[in-house]
């Protein structure tokens, strides 16, 4: 027998209303859990150690049913309780915003780290300084490569590049060996193609051009690395310079980088592919600053080959770093560093500095000694910022 069902004081339900008000409620419950997600990670640092305590973000992009774009919708907040583990439920998004899934996870005194898609493992970075490399150099066999690959995947604080760069002939092998570790990789092709030596150069073009960990900057690195093959002797150096110039990493720096590197170069076939990117350029409709600058360097580049430019190439290190500078053609060149040398003497880098209006620009070139001659092995911007008037001008406006 079924008894009537005390739904309020006074009131009661007969035996038919309430077996179908019942049947409503389960119905209901089960559509709420096929709206609902699990969400369940774990988070480490880059060493493999559970993380307690980070805090994961996780959010998409939602469209309109006409697919423009309508708002960021946040999916949750969730933090990694013991052994990192971190699980909550959420609200399923619909498939438009499912597909742009954005993930941020950071702890304090860890760098943060970003991700386009939901992962079992999650990593946050710990934080290190770049002195620590003079202890890891003295290490030797597996506890050498395991330091280096721990180094290569933290936050970094530090001269780092400068100081590998100093103990280069002892890094560069393992640097080669990482080139195609997963966490690793593009930190140790970076570093290679800072260092310039062509057939590491060879390497990091042959592997590809993968995204980076932050997909706002996905391919970012390759600003290095364009700016670094100025001895290609591969179709996959030639087609990486190229691809970079036109611009199909839609990163402004890279195609900058590939740019100067043809300029650089001043070969036959570098000028046909500035003149293909000078073409494709004057096809663009829009008027942006980023059309105008490439179309501004390119023109300087064909000019700067067209007047027939001796090989960056001297005996003089400082005299080479002079020319360096001046076919930089940026007209503000207020002078070179004092050349600072690896610690087996056959490679240096110079600091060139330019005062750019309210800004003050620095690169970096680096040389390498070949048969008593010194050899531009790659010239990129390492820094810009206002200078110390510039910047208290701005702050005095900022607080009237």
């Amino acid at each position: 027998m079924i008894h009537p069902l005390v739904v309020a004081k006074g009131a009661i339900l007969n035996p038919v209303t309430a077996a179908r008000l019942l049947k409503s409620l389960i119905v209901l419950l089960g559509a709420s859990r096929l709206f609902a997600a699990e969400f369940s990670a774990r988070i480490v640092d880059n060493v493999g150690n559970p993380v307690t305590g980070a805090h994961i973000v996780a959010y998409c992009n939602e469209s309109r049913p006409d697919g423009t774009y309508r708002r960021v919708r946040g999916l949750f907040a969730l933090n990694s309780g013991p052994n990192g583990i971190v699980s909550g439920t959420y609200k399923q998004p619909k498939a438009g915003c499912e597909k742009s899934v954005r993930l941020h996870v950071d702890k304090e005194g860890y760098g943060s780290s970003h991700y386009d898609e939901f992962r079992p493992l999650y990593v946050v970075r710990r934080k290190v300084h770049a002195d620590d490399l003079h202890r890891i150099v003295q290490l030797s066999g597996a506890d050498f490569n395991v330091e280096m690959r721990n180094m290569l995947t933290s936050d970094v604080d530090g001269p780092f590049q400068e100081l590998v760069f100093y103990y280069e002939d002892r890094l560069r092998q393992a640097l080669r060996s990482l080139a195609e570790d997963p966490e690793a990789g593009i930190p140790a092709r970076s570093l290679l193609a800072f260092i310039g030596v062509p057939e590491d150069l060879r390497l990091v073009a042959r592997l590809g051009s993968p995204k980076g960990p932050n997909f706002a900057f996905a391919y970012v690195w390759l600003y290095g690395v364009t700016c670094s093959l100025l001895e290609p002797s591969s179709e996959a150096e030639w087609s990486l310079l190229r691809r970079s110039a036109l611009g199909e990493y839609n990163e402004y720096g890279v195609t900058r980088g590939a740019i100067q590197s043809l300029m650089l170069i001043a070969s036959p076939r570098s000028r046909e592919i500035l003149e293909e990117v000078q073409s494709h350029n004057s096809l663009r409709t829009d008027n942006s600053f980023g059309t105008k600058m490439i179309a501004r360097l390119t023109a300087d580049a064909i000019e700067y080959i067209q007047s027939d430019p001796p090989p960056l190439r001297d005996q003089g290190l400082e005299e080479l770093g002079h020319r360096v500078a001046r076919a930089l053609r940026i007209e503000t060149w207020t002078g070179n560093g004092t050349p600072q040398y690896n610690q087996s003497g056959d490679k240096a880098l110079i600091f060139i500095n330019f005062d750019v209006g309210s800004d003050d620009w620095t690169y970096t070139a680096a040389f390498q000694r070949v048969d008593e001659t010194w050899v531009l092995r790659g010239v990129r911007e390492t820094s810009a910022g206002l200078k110390g008037s510039a910047l208290a001008t701005l702050l005095r406006r900022k607080t009237k």
